[in-house]
C-alpha cells in the first residue's frame, strides 16, 4: 500500500507539473489568429526553420531589452574563445549557444531560452512548494509564477532575467531537499550555487543565506556542520569553473558593479563603493514599506484583493497547519520555512534604496506567490483536518489541492488582461537586415558606428563610440576626434543614423557629425520601420582626420 500511494503521489505531481507546463506553453506561446498577416509577412522574409512558429513568436526574432545586443555578443564571443564582456556572466551565454546550436540563430536561441527558463521557473518553484507547502500551495503558485504579466514581459526581453530566476528557484528548492533529503543532495546544491553566481551580480547574495538554512538539518549535528562547508566549497569550484573565460574577473570588479549600479543613473553622484554605501543609507527611509507594496504588487496584479494578498502573505510567512507531507493529521508549525523564504526577500529593501532598476527584483516574485499560496494553504489545511475529524476516508490535503487549483484557475482572466502581447517581428527584421547588410559589404572586422547593440550584433563588428564621449562634442573638430580616438578606423567606415528616435550626448551620440555625414556622403542603404528608418553611410576612415 505504501508503494501504491508513492507511485500515485509521482504520478500525481506529474499530472501537475504537465498542468503548469500546458498553462505556460500552450496557452501564453504561439501566434494567435490576430497576428496571422505578420507571421505570413515574417516567414517571407525570415530564414528560420517552420517549427519556430510553434513556439515562439515574432518579437523572438529581434533583439529587445535592455543591453541585448551585448548579451547576444558575450554569447557568441564565449562561443567563439574571445575574451567575454566581465559585465555579463557566462551562464546565460552557455545557455543562449545550448538552444542556439538547435535553432540556428542566436537572438531566437536566447528568446527560447528565456521561455523555457520561465517554464524551469514555475516548475522549480512546483518543486519548492511541494516540499514545504504541499501540492496545492505548490500548484497555485507555479500557475502564478508561468502566467504572471511581469514575468511574462520579461521573457519577452532578451537578457538574464528569467534563467536568473530560474536557477535561483532551483537553488532554493535543491536547498531544502538537501535539509531534509540524503547527504549527497548537498553537493548537488552546491554546483547550482555556483551556476547562480555565474549568472548575474545579484546571484552572488543568494549561497549564504541558504547554507545558513542547512544548519537547520535535525540530524547528526556533523552533517549540519559539514553540510554548509560542502556546499559553500562546491559552489566556489563551479563558479571558478565557469568564471574561467574571465582571467581579470576579481572582487574589485564585484564592488564595481555594485557601486556602478547604484550611482551610474545619478546625476552628479559620485563614484566608489563608499559613495554608493552613503546614497542607500540616505534613501533607506521607507524603502521596507516601497520594497513591500512592490512584493505584494505582484499579487495583487492577479486580481486578489489588497486585504487577501497582505493576510496570505504573512500567514504564508508562519505556514500554520502545513506539514511537507500532505498528511494533515494534526496540526503543525515550521516557522523556519517561512523564515527562510522571507529572508531572501531582504535584497529586495536594498534594491528599493538603491533605485534598482525594476527587473532586478523579478527573482523575488516566486517566493511572494509562494508565500501568498501558503497562506491560502494555511487556512485549507486546517479546514482539511477538520473535514477528516467527521469523515476519515478523506484524502489528506485534497482540500487545499481542489481549492488552490480553482483559485488558479479562476484568477486566469484577470492575468490575461494584464498580459503582454507577443513583440512585433518588424522591428527584428529591420535591426537585422541593417546589421547584416553591413557585414556582407563591408566585412566583419572593425568597428560601425551606430546606437543600436542589435545592429552591431548582427553586423559582427565593435561598437563605435563604445562609451559616452568625456566633453563637448558640440563642434565637428571634437566630434572627428571622439571617432579617431575611440573607433580607430580604417578604410570604410560605416555610419548608421536612425531617425525616429532620441539623440543626444546622453546616448554616445554627435549630431554634428551625424549632419556631416548626411551633407557629404550619400547613403548606402536606407531601410524603414514602422517607428524609425535607418540610413547607412560608406564614410573613408582617413575624412575623420581631414579637417573640414
Amino acid at each position: 500500500m505504501t508503494w501504491a500511494k508513492r507511485i500515485g503521489g509521482v504520478v500525481l505531481d506529474l499530472v501537475l507539473l504537465a498542468v503548469i507546463a500546458w498553462v505556460r506553453w500552450l496557452k501564453w506561446i504561439g501566434i494567435s489568429e490576430t497576428e496571422s498577416a505578420g507571421p505570413s509577412r515574417a516567414r517571407e522574409v525570415m530564414d528560420v526553420p517552420e517549427w519556430w512558429w510553434d513556439w515562439g513568436t515574432g518579437g523572438d526574432f529581434g533583439l529587445f531589452g535592455p543591453d541585448a545586443g551585448n548579451w547576444a555578443a558575450n554569447a557568441r564571443t564565449l562561443v567563439e574563445g574571445g575574451v567575454p564582456d566581465l559585465n555579463r556572466l557566462p551562464v546565460h551565454g552557455w545557455a543562449t549557444a545550448l538552444f542556439a546550436q538547435f535553432t540556428g540563430d542566436y537572438v531566437f536561441g536566447g528568446h527560447l531560452m528565456n521561455h523555457a527558463a520561465l517554464l524551469g521557473t514555475g516548475v522549480f518553484t512546483y518543486w519548492l512548494g511541494r516540499q514545504t507547502s504541499g501540492r496545492g500551495p505548490a500548484l497555485l503558485a507555479g500557475v502564478l509564477v508561468v502566467t504572471s504579466p511581469t514575468l511574462l514581459l520579461a521573457a519577452q526581453l532578451y537578457g538574464s532575467d528569467p534563467i536568473l530566476g530560474c536557477v535561483v528557484a532551483a537553488l532554493l528548492a535543491c536547498t531544502v531537499w538537501a535539509v531534509r533529503g540524503p547527504a549527497p543532495v548537498v553537493v548537488l546544491a552546491g554546483a547550482l550555487a555556483g551556476v547562480v553566481m555565474a549568472t548575474h551580480y545579484l546571484g552572488l547574495l543568494f549561497p549564504l543565506p541558504c547554507a545558513l538554512a542547512m544548519l537547520f538539518h535535525q540530524g547528526d549535528w556533523r552533517r549540519r556542520v559539514a553540510g554548509p562547508v560542502v556546499f559553500l566549497v562546491v559552489g566556489a569550484a563551479v563558479f571558478a569553473w565557469l568564471m574561467a573565460p574571465y582571467p581579470t574577473f576579481s572582487m574589485t570588479q564585484v564592488f564595481s558593479v555594485y557601486s556602478e549600479g547604484v550611482l551610474g543613473s545619478q546625476q552628479g553622484g559620485g563614484s566608489g563603493m563608499t559613495t554608493a554605501v552613503s546614497f542607500v543609507g540616505e534613501r533607506f527611509d521607507g524603502a521596507p514599506t516601497a520594497a513591500f507594496q512592490y512584493m505584494l504588487g505582484a499579487v495583487h496584479l492577479t486580481g486578489v484583493p489588497w486585504g487577501l494578498c497582505i493576510a496570505g502573505f504573512w500567514i504564508g510567512v508562519l505556514g500554520l497547519g502545513l506539514p511537507p507531507q500532505d498528511t494533515h493529521r494534526k496540526l503543525s508549525w515550521d516557522w523556519r520555512i517561512g523564515l527562510f523564504l522571507f529572508v531572501l526577500l531582504i535584497p529586495l529593501v536594498f534594491l528599493e534604496a538603491a533605485r534598482a532598476p525594476f527587473r532586478y527584483r523579478l527573482y523575488a516574485f516566486p517566493l511572494v506567490f509562494l508565500l501568498f499560496a501558503r497562506g491560502l494553504g494555511s487556512v485549507l489545511a486546517l479546514a482539511d483536518l477538520g473535514v477528516r475529524r467527521f469523515w476519515k476516508p478523506w484524502p489528506a490535503g485534497w482540500l487545499a489541492l481542489v481549492a488552490c487549483g480553482v483559485v488558479a484557475w479562476v484568477v486566469q482572466p484577470t492575468i490575461a488582461a494584464f498580459a503582454p502581447g507577443p513583440g512585433t517581428w518588424e522591428e527584428g527584421w529591420y535591426v537585422r537586415q541593417v546589421g547584416e547588410f553591413v557585414a556582407d559589404n563591408y566585412g566583419t572586422d572593425g568597428p560601425v558606428v551606430s546606437r543600436s547593440q542589435g545592429m552591431t550584433f548582427h553586423s559582427e563588428r565593435t561598437l563605435c563610440p563604445s562609451r559616452r564621449p568625456q566633453g563637448s562634442t558640440s563642434t565637428l573638430e571634437a566630434a572627428k576626434a571622439v571617432i579617431v580616438e575611440q573607433c580607430r578606423p580604417t578604410g570604410i567606415l560605416p555610419y548608421i543614423i536612425e531617425s525616429g528616435t532620441s539623440s543626444g550626448p546622453q546616448d554616445g551620440s554627435m549630431p554634428v557629425l551625424d549632419r556631416w555625414v548626411e551633407d557629404n556622403y550619400e547613403p548606402v542603404l536606407e531601410v524603414d520601420s514602422s517607428m524609425r528608418t535607418a540610413t547607412v553611410y560608406a564614410v573613408p576612415a582617413e575624412a575623420f582626420s581631414a579637417s573640414p
